[in-house]
């Protein structure tokens, strides 16, 4: 019997960050990627700079991404998919109408949506469509779509035990640079020199291709970047880290009222997590899988209380381990969507 095809347009840093082609092949079917990314994402910097006073005014960008999702359509087209998967990305109604009747599709944004073009959210509705967040989730319902919320779960590269290891680091952050990560981050880099504490941070918080970028970090945030390892790491790589820390911190910053992915992630390594305080947790309970901090003071206290005290630290790892394992992997997450049979009309009673 001929393998299942899934066509997956997605933008490269989320392909890489989920691992999503290896996650689908996990699950029997051939998958091919097809990237879909925006002229920020693929341009120079000056380039950019220039397109961000010039062409948004004379509509230069969209023009760019409309082209970029013609040229992807013939490419699906070539393929001949079963089943497609956009990530954070739609096209038109009449651009899907292109497909045969059996090609089954999906939509799953794994960031926050805050608002949609008319014409994609009429396109939504003829579709199964997933949000990883339950604000995302209300905001579309009030638009008239039906969505189901689906959370990111940890891809394969996280698989680990919940056992204990040497511990190299007492604490680590991975992550990009939002401005409210910042400012947790530079004061607890400070604090984390009075401590003595061994903390590491990772994540592309500077472009390295532009010497003054770093100068000028480095001159903002003196502390922080004494603790900063600047640059991208795989998931092997970050699972490493999490696994060989004592406590990693999460932090979030894109709005979204929900855990974000690396909540599962850290969980998954087996490592004690401590998070910002979350409207809403998903299935995982605070103060028993994960610590809640409400503050910076509050975050330093309970930092210092958890590298004080192993066994509590430990006992916390192992619940939160055995709390998503399995439920909120990557694969399990993808068979779900992909097992969606209802037409999307019939979800909404139309």
């Amino acid at each position: 019997m001929e393998r299942e095809r899934v066509a997956c347009v997605v933008t490269r840093r989320n392909a890489r960050v989920l691992n999503l082609q290896d996650e689908i092949e996990q699950l029997g079917a051939e998958c091919r990627l097809f990237h879909l990314e925006s002229y920020t994402q693929t341009h120079s910097y000056w380039s950019k700079k220039f397109m961000e006073v010039w062409g948004k005014r004379h509509g230069k960008m969209e023009r760019y991404f409309e082209r970029q999702k013609e040229e992807i359509l013939r490419e699906i087209l070539a393929y001949h998919p079963t089943k497609i998967l956009f990530i954070n990305a739609v096209l038109s109604r009449e651009q899907l109408q292109c497909f045969e009747k059996q090609t089954r599709i999906f939509f799953w944004f794994v960031d926050p949506v805050y608002q949609l073009p008319a014409e994609e959210t009429a396109c939504l509705q003829h579709y199964p469509a997933f949000v990883y967040d339950i604000k995302s989730r209300d905001y579309l319902v009030r638009q008239g779509i039906f969505v189901t919320y689906c959370p990111v779960g940890y891809n394969r590269s996280y698989h680990m035990p919940a056992e204990s290891v040497q511990k190299i680091w007492d604490l680590c952050f991975v992550g990009s640079p939002y401005k409210e990560r910042l400012h947790v981050l530079e004061p607890l880099a400070k604090a984390a020199e009075e401590h003595g504490w061994k903390f590491r941070v990772y994540g592309p918080f500077f472009e390295r291709r532009y010497f003054w970028k770093r100068w000028v970090f480095q001159i903002r945030y003196p502390h922080l970047f004494h603790c900063l390892t600047n640059g991208t790491l795989t998931s092997e790589e970050i699972a490493a880290i999490y696994h060989r820390s004592k406590i990693c911190l999460n932090l979030h910053g894109n709005g979204s009222e929900g855990v974000n992915p690396r909540t599962f992630e850290v969980l998954a390594s087996g490592t004690m997590e401590i998070i910002d305080s979350r409207g809403d947790y998903d299935i995982l309970r605070p103060e028993k899988d994960i610590a809640i901090f409400r503050d910076g003071k509050d975050l330093i206290q309970k930092i210092a209380w958890y590298l004080e005290h192993e066994e509590e630290r430990q006992k916390m790892a192992a619940q939160g381990h055995a709390r998503i394992w399995e439920i909120r992997s990557m694969k399990n997450c993808l068979k779900r969507i992909f097992e969606t049979e209802l037409p999307q009309e019939e979800l909404c009673g139309n």
